[in-house]
């Protein structure tokens, strides 16, 4: 009776099932052994390949013949498809009569049948070989210096007179460039430097301020000289304060006003502050007019921007210029907190007039365009 092995993992499901009359053989993956189980087979496999117990794959096992072939290359069985590479790749039997892994040894080509690609002439290695040694001089020399072998360079192999000078110095040989040298050294050589001998570097008071000589554009030959000159310039009365600080000072706010700045551009007028006005007056600048008060009558028709500074609580009034945009700074001062009582032809967004701060030293900026009849209210910036 035939008997079919079946194989499952004891923890993996039902067993494959091909026929009838069939015994399962189970992998335990705990105990790592193969058991027989239940399958519905008429009767157990006694060994495995000849071998019982826990069974592992051997070499031996299966022929290549005995392998179904589920690669892409032709042939039924694993010895199918080996044939069939072997067939189509042509293999090289052996190379230089050896076979197995063969590597490069003596002999294995000759010079001629190896191409030449260098750029010797010659479309052989043995052309461009034979080319070479048609260029060899064939008195060759037989040693450099009395020496043969790899020859280096070696005290005594030149004399000054017999090596070409290609320096600045005037000479055609080294031993001319030498003796032109030689001739500008004087006949009474330095023996020391400031009284010190070897390696002299700087050290101070070697040299006075008046042996130096001076190549500043202070006035002065020498740098004492210059020092002279720098000397005379200092104020009798030194600088003890700048703007009433000492120290490392700094440029600050109101360090100078525009009238004690002079004017440098193109601008007429001597200072910045004549520049400023010149400026304005050519284009029409009002400087901002002021108010005060509880009640002050702020007339927008002569001058379009007005600062009021609060220091009650205050109802204005108003003159405006149809059509033009006119502006309100409020400055709260003394205690702060001062209110404005707004006029009854004025305008605001929902009926709603501004909230105004309350800080003292803080503004509010506020817009007023009339329609000749109306004025219309807008808060342009607050608190700052």
């Amino acid at each position: 009776m035939t008997q079919f092995l079946q194989l499952r993992s004891s923890n993996s499901g039902a067993p494959f099932v091909g026929e009838n009359q069939l015994d399962t053989l189970l992998w335990d993956t705990v105990q790592r052994a193969w058991f027989v189980g239940p399958g519905g087979g008429g009767g157990a496999v006694s060994s495995v390949f000849g071998r019982v117990g826990a069974v592992l794959a051997a070499t031996g096992d299966y022929d290549s013949d005995q392998i179904d072939n589920v690669s892409t290359v032709s042939g039924a069985s694993v010895s199918d498809a080996l044939e069939t590479l072997a067939l189509s790749a042509g293999a090289v039997a052996s190379v230089f009569g050896r076979d197995g892994v063969v590597t490069a040894q003596l002999n294995d080509y000759a010079a001629s049948q190896v191409s030449n690609d260098s750029s010797v002439l010659g479309a052989t290695v043995k052309a461009a070989l034979n080319t070479l040694l048609g260029a060899i001089v064939t008195p060759a020399v037989a040693s450099v210096f009395g020496r043969v072998g790899a020859i280096v360079a070696t005290a005594n192999d030149y004399a000054a007179s017999q090596v070409s000078n290609d320096s600045s110095v005037t000479g055609a040989t080294v031993k001319a460039a030498l003796n032109t040298l030689l001739g500008a050294i004087p006949s009474v050589p330095v023996s020391s430097v400031f009284g010190r001998i070897g390696a002299v570097v700087a050290a101070a008071n070697d040299y006075a301020a008046s042996q130096v000589s001076n190549d500043s554009s202070v006035t002065g030959a020498t740098v004492k000289a210059a020092l002279n000159a720098l000397l005379g310039a200092i104020p009798t009365v030194p600088v003890s304060s700048v703007f009433g600080r000492i120290g490392a000072v700094v440029a600050a706010a109101n360090d100078y006003a525009a009238s004690q700045v002079s004017n440098d551009s193109s601008v007429t007028g001597a200072t910045v502050k004549d520049a400023l006005q010149n400026v304005a007056a050519t284009q029409g600048y009002q400087a901002p007019s002021t108010a005060a008060g509880a009640a002050p009558a702020i007339n927008f028709a002569t001058n379009r921007y007005c600062v009021w500074t609060l220091s009650v609580n205050g109802v204005p009034t108003f003159t405006m210029p149809v059509g033009y945009e006119c502006y309100l700074e409020l400055a709260q001062s003394g205690a702060g907190a001062f209110t404005v009582t707004w006029p009854a032809n004025v305008d605001w967004t929902d009926n709603l007039p501004p909230i105004l701060t309350t800080t003292t030293g803080k503004h509010d900026l506020i817009k007023f365009v009339s329609n000749g009849t109306r004025l219309r209210g807008f808060a342009v910036l607050m608190d700052f």
